[in-house]
């Protein structure tokens, strides 16, 4: 697997054929890489006209749209009828083929992002020779990915249901907590930063997200880098605040693990609390060392301190 950028630059120049590509939505994080004469579509290019290919195109919304070297932006492969269950697992579609058959198919991973992500699962096993219903059972059964929409902690006794997710840039923002939303019966409370060295115009475009469909915000660190971290956030706040001028429920937490506990701190169990940005990653580059550090572990400490605490 690669992404545009690594196209771009020929890192798969010595591979002749494909069976199959895959083409998703690009964000500014995956064309850092890339210098100011390459064309962010110039990887798709390069992998389109492979002898043998057969492109696999998603657009943000979801829709999947199968070609093999025709209009990329026909749509034979169609999403309709997706649903979340109402407990937050799992997921239910319908995918409408290039014949027109209907056919039924769940992922039991959360959010309607992973519709998507199902959807062409499916269609690029079948696109390799996979019998379709063979494809459909296998991606019914796959199992939770660490750091992906991931339940950390189940909502009831006092405490709220808590997620980690690996989100970091607008678009994925926008599905996380759009995917979110209809299983939260409170406030959506979310903590969330922005990368270091990594594309800085998206800073305050990810703090108009947040304030626009979280309640209650908690601005911290993910992983500075060589840059100064307050810096970072305060490009965040300039978002935020564009959004939500009087800074109300808006909190700018440092280091990351008490960002964590401040959130859990103002949550009950009818809220739904979110840390995107890092998702499974087991360390924090700050200043150019790598500290140990997990999303999730810090969310499980955090939550026994409660119940310690509650005793």
């Amino acid at each position: 697997m690669t992404q545009c950028e690594g196209l771009g630059h020929q890192r798969l120049g010595r591979v002749d054929h494909f069976h199959v590509g895959l083409v998703g939505p690009r964000g500014g994080n995956h064309v850092d890489g890339l210098g100011d004469d390459v064309d962010i579509g110039q990887g798709d290019v390069a992998l389109g006209v492979r002898q043998g290919v057969a492109g696999i195109v998603l657009d943000a919304r979801g829709r999947v749209a199968f070609e093999d070297r025709g209009d990329p932006h026909a749509a034979d492969w169609t999403v309709t009828q997706a649903q979340i269950g109402l407990d937050g697992v799992g997921s239910s579609f319908v995918l409408r083929g290039p014949d027109g058959t209907a056919h039924a198919a769940t992922s039991p991973l959360p959010g309607l992002v992973n519709v998507s992500n199902a959807a062409l699962a499916i269609v690029v096993a079948h696109a390799a020779g996979v019998g379709l219903d063979v494809a459909i059972d296998a991606v019914a059964h796959a199992h939770e990915i660490p750091g992906r929409m991931e339940r950390v902690v189940e909502r009831g006794d006092g405490l709220p249901l808590c997620l980690v997710d690996y989100a970091h840039t607008p678009d994925a923002l926008v599905l996380a907590l759009e995917a979110v939303r209809p299983i939260t019966p409170g406030r959506l409370i979310i903590v969330f930063g922005s990368d270091g060295d990594r594309d800085r115009g998206k800073r305050p475009i990810m703090g108009q997200i947040a304030a626009r469909l979280a309640d209650v915000l908690v601005v911290t660190d993910e992983n500075p880098r060589s840059e100064d971290p307050a810096s970072i956030r305060r490009a965040i706040l300039d978002g935020v605040l564009g959004e939500r001028p009087d800074g109300r429920d808006v909190h700018e937490v440092e280091p990351r693990s008490a960002a964590i506990r401040r959130a859990l701190a103002l949550a009950g169990d009818a809220d739904t609390v979110i840390v995107t940005g890092k998702g499974h990653e087991p360390t924090q580059e700050i200043a150019g060392v790598f500290h140990r550090y997990n999303d999730r572990d810090v969310f499980l400490a955090a939550r026994d301190e409660r119940a310690g605490a509650a005793r």
